[in-house]
């Protein structure tokens, strides 16, 4: 008798724990705090705005709205996910629902997670969809500064709480993340990306007074950063680390009306190609250590000089910044009568380069990655050590002349070199 009421005792308990394990799924609002909070939502089953606005309907909260036919409006502050050992995902813009814009009236964070097993997303939009557009827009003023967390908790809501292992998901695609009034005073205070993982893919990120991406970084996380414009904004990217095993490189990207494009104030170990650079008031603020490589970047003169330096962090580590500038340069072989020449060996030599670059010529065109020039600081403020990489090229054909060009710069992206060839008597 006593070991079937122990059973049944058991399976009492065992129902209790599994309705407290799902009565966590949800969405929930805290007055004292004015947050609205999604939890243990599966990608399948992802939360959505649609949802948002059904829970606030049935609550009486009067928190969320519908703007015409495809704008929410979030009168509080927004948070995705817990560190409860579930997953929560949130999907702004699918071909399914038609709200496809968010307005927040608040902070919007995305919780971290302290179990490596465990993830909380924000994905807007679909990389492979360009079809899906959406918005994401932050209500912030001077006065009552707004910002966007990933993988970082407010210190009025952190409660003493520190992660080793930040798993947050801030995925955007063909997105726009901007404030919802664009001008200087109603800026988003900053975007903070610490999670582990942040793909930036065709969108726009603009009007953020600090730190637009702060914490993202290249260095043993999912970091994928494409085709994204950055304008209108303080730092765009702060103090991004690459490592020689794990190479992360921000492609396709532009870079306008910002106070600084690229900072490197604490270590910088960055790869940027195909950039392009303007009306920035610095392109970048080099004043600590690592390395800055551009390929096939184009840059204006920037409203004030670029920053170089050493600071007392570098001064200790003895070690500085250096930048390299590489360009594509196309070297274009014919013959006299101007039909491409087959088949010819294109070497360029420098003396700051240990060994040759070499490339074929095939129909008649060889494509060589040129180093233009490198930038080192040094201890003297602003008194960088410039170094300008000019080169001989060397062509060779089969039946032809040997010729050679000197002083050969890469001051141009696929700037084309013609190389006429004369055959041998």
């Amino acid at each position: 008798m006593n070991n079937i009421l122990i059973f049944r005792i058991a399976g009492i308990i065992t129902m209790l724990v599994l309705f407290t394990i799902k009565a966590r799924a949800g969405i929930e609002y805290n007055p004292d705090r004015n947050i609205v909070r999604i939890t243990d939502f599966s990608e399948s089953l992802s939360c959505t705005p649609e949802k948002l606005l059904e829970a606030d309907r049935k609550n009486g909260w009067n928190k969320i709205s519908l703007v015409g036919n495809n704008t929410i409006a979030v009168n509080a502050h927004l948070m995705i996910g817990a560190d409860n050992g579930t997953d929560t995902f949130f999907q702004l813009g699918s071909k399914k629902t038609p709200i496809r814009k968010m307005v927040i009236d608040g902070d919007f964070i995305i919780y971290p997670t302290g179990n490596a097993s465990r993830h909380n997303t924000f994905r807007a939009g679909y990389a492979d969809d360009a079809s899906i557009k959406t918005e994401l827009r932050i209500i912030s003023s001077r006065r009552k500064p707004h910002r966007i967390y990933s993988g970082y908790i407010p210190r009025n809501l952190r409660g003493g709480k520190r992660f080793k292992i930040i798993n947050t998901r801030f995925h955007i695609a063909n997105c726009l993340v901007s404030a919802a009034k664009q001008d200087p005073e109603h800026m988003i205070d900053l975007i903070s990306l610490r999670g582990n993982s942040n793909h930036l893919i065709n969108s726009t990120i603009s009007w953020v007074r600090k730190n637009m991406t702060g914490g993202m970084t290249g260095a043993l996380a999912d970091t994928v950063v494409e085709n994204t414009v950055f304008e209108h904004g303080g730092t765009a990217i702060y103090n991004f680390k690459n490592t020689t095993r794990v190479k992360k490189i921000i492609r396709n990207c532009t870079f306008r009306n910002c106070k600084i494009a690229i900072n490197g104030n604490v270590r910088l170990m960055a790869n940027f190609e195909n950039c392009v650079f303007e009306n920035n008031e610095h392109d970048w603020n080099l004043t600590s250590y690592g390395w800055l490589e551009l390929v096939d970047c184009t840059f204006s003169d920037p409203l004030t000089k670029n920053t170089y330096s050493i600071n007392k962090y570098a001064m200790k580590k003895k070690r500085n910044t250096v930048l390299t500038s590489k360009r594509h340069i196309i070297v274009k072989v014919v013959d006299e009568k101007n039909n491409p020449v087959k088949g010819a060996l294109v070497q360029a030599t420098c003396k700051y380069v240990p060994s040759p670059v070499l490339a074929g010529a095939k129909d008649g065109k060889a494509k060589l990655l040129l180093t233009d020039m490198t930038i080192k600081t040094t201890p003297v403020p602003n008194k960088p050590k410039v170094t300008v990489y000019k080169y001989n090229i060397n062509v060779e054909a089969k039946g032809y002349i040997p010729r050679k060009l000197e002083n050969i710069r890469a001051d141009e992206s696929l700037k084309t070199i013609k190389v006429i060839m004369k055959k041998k008597q």
